[in-house]
């Protein structure tokens, strides 16, 4: 039936491949497959370009010249049908001398016909943008970034340097999404000054080592705001500067205790002040004593921090009895703080629906009252009107060897000494409104529950997933 002449001469003929298929199979393939496969079929250089380019595409010029060149080269050779696939790119210069003149000159060309970028991400070292000031108008100068990325909370990769702040501020896109770190520089950052210019546009802004002053410039459309400060916010300025702002997250940043005393003077300051625009906010999250100075009067129905000392537990009772939230996720690293003191962290929560609790044990924490976790977490949330429960014991080993928590004795008895379905019936007992729960306890595993009550009230628990954890 495929007999031929050439097969009757004795060679045998391979029946031509559907294109089509050969493009579907490309994009489960690498990226060293994709090129091999552009190099045998020219049909295929298009649907390959494409492929490539929609991916991850990050260009780090570390010992890399040759081929940041050949990207460049790669670009320009089809520029009409090549560009238009490139609409998010990660750039990482952190060595000029590594780029030689030509490739710098290369890139360039490319940035300025890269119109249709739409996520951009940055890390230079400040130095960089000094010794390139062509490159620094080249990315000032494009139009089609949407979102832009140059953040870090350590020295690597670098964070966004004076001149880095400088360029940002002159960018000509009308960015709708910034998430930059400021902490290459010597002094906080004016955040009305750097990204005044994106204010008709910007909806989401993630900035570390800022200050928010006093400033005519109204971000309209702003909705979520996460600020690292060392400097104390005044509610006037906050809610005239963002009026539609529905997410809130304040953290304090090194430095912050110069200016303790301002940061617990300006409360009384904001009490007076309560501008009816607080009342869009949908959620605020951070430090205890930041939200706590804030010193809010409107009801926000979500509410996330973190407790480290007595103190905080002062302020987080305030914060409760000040805006009333139903979802509450809290985190407390029990070290100065011990699980006798949840009986004073829970009161007031008369209104909360849905209670995220996360026991973080440190190295300071007494491992003899292992056993009364769960007891004491049920007690005092008994007869509470909490109908959605997640429960997280979690022991963290950040930059120590995993190896030693199988023999730590807090981990020993999350895997041995926890019985997590008892703890599951005993909540659905002692929570009479509860109706699913989720419990984390790491090192061992993560559960749902889903609670089930019939009309004379009896209750059934049902899990419905469980996951492993190593």
């Amino acid at each position: 039936m495929f007999e031929s002449s050439s097969m009757k001469s004795g060679e045998a003929r391979i029946p031509p491949l559907n294109l089509d298929i050969l493009r579907e199979v490309m994009s489960f393939l690498s990226n060293k497959d994709i090129l091999r496969m552009m190099r045998i079929c020219h049909d295929l250089l298009p649907t390959g370009a494409r492929l490539l380019l929609q991916r991850d595409l990050r260009l780090i010029d570390v010992h890399c010249d040759k081929k940041l060149s050949s990207f460049c080269q790669f670009m320009l050779r089809d520029s009409p049908n090549r560009f238009v696939f490139l609409q998010e790119l990660n750039l990482y210069l952190l060595d000029p001398p590594a780029l030689s003149p030509e490739t710098l000159n290369l890139f360039i060309l490319v940035l300025r016909q890269a119109h249709h970028i739409r996520s951009l991400t940055l890390s230079f070292r400040d130095g960089v943008l000094e010794e390139c000031p062509h490159l620094t108008t080249a990315i000032a100068s494009m139009t089609s970034i949407r979102k832009l990325y140059w953040f870090s909370q350590s020295s690597f990769p670098p964070p966004c340097g004076p001149r880095g702040a400088k360029m940002i501020a002159s960018m000509s896109s009308p960015l709708e999404g910034v998430s930059v770190s400021f902490d290459a520089c010597d002094s906080s950052q004016d955040l009305a000054k750097v990204f005044g210019t994106f204010s008709p546009t910007l909806n989401y802004l993630q900035v570390r080592n800022c200050e928010i002053r006093r400033s005519p410039i109204q971000f309209a459309q702003l909705s979520y705001l996460y600020a690292s400060t060392a400097f104390p916010v005044e509610m006037e300025i906050l809610t005239n500067m963002f009026p539609n702002l529905r997410k809130l997250r304040l953290s304090l940043r090194r430095g912050w205790g110069a200016f303790k005393r301002e940061w617990r003077s300006i409360r009384s300051r904001n009490l007076r002040v309560q501008p009816s625009a607080c009342t869009s906010l949908q959620s605020i999250r951070g430090h205890a004593l930041a939200l706590w100075s804030l010193g809010f009067q409107s009801e926000v129905p979500r509410l996330t921090l973190s407790l480290f000392d007595h103190k905080d537990l002062e302020y987080f009772q305030t914060i409760l009895s000040d805006i009333h939230p139903s979802d509450v996720d809290v985190h407390i690293s029990l070290g100065e703080l011990c699980l006798n003191d949840l009986d004073t962290l829970l009161q007031g929560m008369t209104d909360v629906e849905t209670l995220c609790i996360g026991l973080i044990f440190t190295e300071d924490v007494d491992t003899q009252h292992l056993s009364m976790i769960a007891s004491e977490v049920l007690r005092i949330l008994e007869n509470t009107s909490i109908s959605c429960l997640r429960l997280r014991l979690k022991r963290p080993y950040k930059g120590r060897f995993r190896e030693e928590a199988y023999w730590d004795p807090i981990v020993k008895y999350f895997k041995h000494g926890l019985d997590i379905a008892a703890f599951a019936q005993q909540a659905t007992r002692a929570l009479p409104a509860l109706t699913n729960m989720t419990l984390y306890v790491e090192w061992c595993s993560e559960s749902e529950w889903e609670v089930q009550r019939s009309a004379v009230g009896d209750a059934t628990v049902k899990q419905t997933s469980w996951r492993e954890l190593n």
